[in-house]
C-alpha cells in the first residue's frame, strides 16, 4: 500500500465514522425525551 491509497482508505474510514457519529447524534436527540 503507498501512501496515496492510505490516505484514500483513511478518508474513506473518516467518512464512516463521521457518517456513524452524526447518526447517533441524531437518535440522541429524537430520543431524548422532551
Amino acid at each position: 500500500m503507498n501512501s496515496k491509497q492510505f490516505v484514500k482508505q483513511l478518508g474513506q474510514d473518516n467518512d464512516a465514522l463521521f457518517t456513524a457519529s452524526e447518526m447517533q447524534v441524531d437518535a440522541f436527540f429524537k430520543g431524548k425525551p422532551k
